[in-house]
């Protein structure tokens, strides 16, 4: 739809999902990445393995997360 090939654009970002896979947080279901109940309360720290923003300006503030 946007022109990317999405697994290799979000390569950084799947990777830092294997964890949360393994803890039963977050599954795919085909070409969906679904977040399971348990995972609900960390959809924003799932979220922010997207963000290719997060981190790079210098001195930029963030509200924590859990």
């Amino acid at each position: 739809r946007h022109g990317i090939d999405f697994r290799r654009y979000f390569a950084d970002a799947l990777d830092a999902l294997h964890e949360f896979e393994a803890d039963g947080l977050v599954q795919w279901q085909g070409a969906r990445l679904r977040i399971s109940a348990r995972g609900r309360l960390l959809t924003r720290q799932v979220a922010m393995r997207f963000d290719a923003y997060l981190g790079t300006a210098q001195n930029a503030r963030y509200s924590r997360a859990i």
